[in-house]
């Protein structure tokens, strides 16, 4: 994953007896993100550099932040990346980097100011001067985040793990994926954090919406990158168990991310799909109807051939023969086969699982 640049600003109250000498600038405001704040604190003129309270830009990227009184240290995190700034010094650090300051952070009327130059120089945001306004422009942040790329991350890591545990490796189902990918960007858009949605009820609904069958899931929010997530998962009873489940042969994962700093998650939610069976299919769906005797055959296996049945009945519980068609299978996981409903006009049951049958109903 990418970031383009990640800023974390901070303004903090402290006690402090050494005040630096420095000059207001009066009538400079701050903008962030096209949002005028307003400070109990104005930007002031260090050394003819352009210091900016920290805090109240911090609490509209929104980054989190720490004071260490005894060693005046100030801690800003922010997603995945750490800044330690120390009052009264030009060297800050941010990871594992270290980053020079023109000028000391400063204290004044008891809050932190740090350089203007460094908040886009050294975290990520672009800054710049209106003359005409007297107005500091800092713009967020864009995080450019590679969704499908985290997908497949996720996806091999559980087959790695299931792997060491001696089981089956899950099968990819795009399919599964998308339904994964709308539960996510569903969480993020209403801002909510649950498997039951308001809007498309709960896994088992959204997945047969679909035309899968019913699926565990498994969600997670806040985490920027797929190892911290699927280790978060693997650390939880219940998630571990619906990756490490032998019964499991299909798999879907959904990442969405947003550019909103104000997103309680930090704007990353994941999602991933789980249905159990040999043979999963596609098509045709769970109620259809049909007014010829070709039926066009279409799923997922995790076998080299799929045995499909056939079942001619005569109502929805209770069957009058059976027979059976022997699928291949690609190379993919996929099949697409077409199969004849030889028992003349009426109500017919397809299956290739225990998981998974889809009523045809023959015109």
């Amino acid at each position: 994953m990418k970031h383009a640049g990640l800023v974390f600003l901070l303004i903090i109250g402290v006690i402090w007896s050494g005040i630096v000498d420095v000059q207001a600038a009066p009538e400079i405001k701050i903008q962030v993100d096209g949002k005028t704040l307003s400070s109990d604190v104005e930007p002031v003129i260090d050394q003819g550099r352009t210091l900016v309270p920290l805090r109240v830009v911090m609490e509209n990227l929104g980054a989190k932040v720490s004071y260490e009184h005894e060693t005046k240290t100030v801690i800003i995190k922010k997603f995945t990346r750490n800044m330690i700034l120390k009052i009264d010094s030009k060297e800050a650090r941010i990871d594992d980097e270290v980053a020079i300051l023109d000028v000391p952070a400063a204290i004044v009327s008891n809050r932190t100011l740090v350089p203007l130059r460094f908040v886009g120089q050294a975290l990520g945001s672009t800054v710049h001067w209106e003359d005409k306004t007297k107005t500091v422009v800092i713009g967020a942040p864009q995080l450019i985040f590679d969704t499908k790329g985290a997908e497949q991350e996720v996806f091999s890591l559980v087959n790695k793990v299931r792997k060491q545990h001696g089981l089956q490796p899950l099968i990819w189902v795009e399919e599964l994926a998308d339904a994964a990918r709308a539960h996510s960007q569903d969480m993020g858009e209403h801002d909510f954090f649950a498997h039951i949605s308001p809007t498309t009820g709960s896994p088992a609904q959204r997945v047969q919406s679909y035309g899968l069958p019913g699926a565990a899931e498994n969600i997670a929010a806040g985490y920027t990158d797929a190892n911290a997530v699927f280790d978060a998962w693997m650390l939880s009873p219940d998630h571990r168990g619906n990756i490490l489940n032998p019964d499991h042969r299909f798999i879907g994962n959904g990442v969405y991310c947003e550019n909103d700093n104000r997103d309680p998650y930090n704007g990353f939610y994941w999602t991933q799909e789980f249905i159990k069976g040999e043979a999963v299919l596609l098509s045709p769906g769970p109620e259809s109807t049909v007014t010829g005797r070709r039926l066009q055959v279409e799923g997922y296996s995790a076998e080299p051939e799929v045995e499909l049945t056939v079942y001619k009945m005569l109502d929805k519980k209770t069957y009058s023969e059976k027979y059976t068609e022997d699928i291949s299978v690609g190379h993919d996981g996929k099949f697409s086969e077409e199969i004849s409903l030889r028992k003349g006009r009426g109500l017919y049951l397809i299956q290739v699982s225990d998981y998974d049958l889809r009523y045809v109903e023959y015109q």
